[in-house]
């Protein structure tokens, strides 16, 4: 018996720019969750001007998109190209993007090739996000920006008459409709044998850890001044802050660190991946989530980044909640969702209780293995296009 079928579609982004590298590896493991649970998937995306088939094995097929016909069309014309005399898909999965009304009539096109069409929504809702980033910016930037605010808005309402469900991780609550469609909440996955366990050695240091694309609503920026507080108040604890990846936030997080003469205590890494990257989480004692979620409406999150810290049996600070996670869950320190500088003393205490459970740490890694896997989330979308 044939596998069904899916293909992923990611729109409009460059696909192997640095900045995306958290995304890539999510799409990776949500197309080997439809594999593992009896799907073979096809994953669509774009390189500047070329459009790429992947298959699960890696295999990439190349087409030029370039020419005003080509992008009107585009993947009516590059699907029926790939698959010859075209395709149905069980299964057409396509990451959100703006909406526009030339992405109106992508979706149409899209729901000719598939069974059941299925958008993602990342995060939702996201309107504050964008506000934010209005707000932000300046000139033709901001102009350009809330012509496409408005035209987004306007134009989502009328998904509805093309795709089946919407596949919502959301940041406030669970939604039976999205935009007039039926919606499939779903929260963050992550396929854990693809991450190592930390070989953690605690030290007479506290290393903390956060591997973002660094943007607002992380909070960084809380964790710089409560430390800049503390060594203020004649804190002695070596506690170091190490940023991995880049984002919009990165230039704002530089100068504050700057003015406030944390140097030495704030390091910025850049993008790293690989043996690299498993280095420098060795090197952690603790992990950095979402600080910032009230600066977007967010007090419930399902954050990628602490799917990885859990897989990799690293504790972690967080200021949201979490669909799966437990309240009272032994790993985690919640602290306020507000502007206030993070508390370090209250930080340096949890680190002293992980040390003092450090025999049990494996025990993140294995509530990883249970509750957070991609199949999980993934199985809830399968499920019920089966019914």
């Amino acid at each position: 018996m044939s596998k069904k079928s899916v293909l992923y579609i990611v729109p409009g982004e460059d696909y192997e720019a640095p900045k995306f590298v958290g995304v890539k590896r999510k799409i990776k493991q949500q197309c080997a969750a439809f594999s593992n649970l009896g799907y073979e998937p096809t994953l669509l995306y774009f390189v500047k001007k070329k459009a790429v088939f992947e298959d699960i094995n890696e295999k990439k097929h190349y087409y030029g998109v370039s020419g005003l016909m080509v992008m009107c069309n585009y993947y009516s014309h590059i699907i029926k190209r790939h698959f010859k005399k075209g395709k149905k898909f069980d299964i057409i999965y396509v990451r959100k993007n703006i909406e526009t009304p030339l992405s109106l009539y992508t979706a149409n096109i899209l729901s000719k090739f598939a069974e059941h069409l299925i958008y993602e929504i990342p995060t939702y809702p996201y309107d504050d996000e964008y506000k934010l980033s209005l707000k932000k910016s300046k000139g033709i930037s901001k102009l350009v920006k809330g012509v496409g605010f408005t035209s987004e808005k306007l134009c989502r309402k009328h998904l509805k008459k093309h795709i089946d469900y919407f596949a919502v991780i959301s940041v406030l609550g669970e939604y039976p409709t999205v935009f007039g469609a039926p919606a499939i909440m779903i929260s963050n996955g992550i396929n854990v044998s693809d991450y190592k366990p930390r070989t953690w050695i605690p030290q007479a240091r506290i290393r903390l850890l956060i591997v973002a694309n660094v943007q607002h609503w992380h909070g960084c920026d809380r964790v710089i001044t409560g430390l800049s507080n503390y060594y203020a108040n004649g804190g002695t604890v070596d506690i170091e802050f190490n940023i991995v990846g880049e984002g919009r936030a990165i230039d704002e997080l530089r100068n504050i660190v700057e003015s406030l003469d944390m140097g030495t205590k704030v390091l910025f890494h850049g993008v790293k991946s690989g043996a690299e990257l498993d280095e420098i989480f060795n090197d952690a004692d603790l992990g950095i989530s979402g600080l910032g979620g009230y600066r977007i409406g967010a007090s419930l999150m399902s954050a990628l980044k602490v799917r990885d810290y859990c897989s990799r049996g690293l504790p972690y600070v967080t200021a949201t909640n979490d669909f799966v996670i437990p309240d009272d869950f032994t790993w985690k320190l919640q602290v306020t969702n507000d502007d206030t500088a993070l508390d370090i003393d209250s930080v340096i205490e949890f680190y002293g209780k992980c040390v003092a459970r450090i025999n049990n740490i494996s025990e993140m890694r294995v509530f990883a293995e249970k509750n957070l896997s991609w199949e999980t989330q993934i199985g809830k979308i399968t499920r019920m296009i089966e019914k």
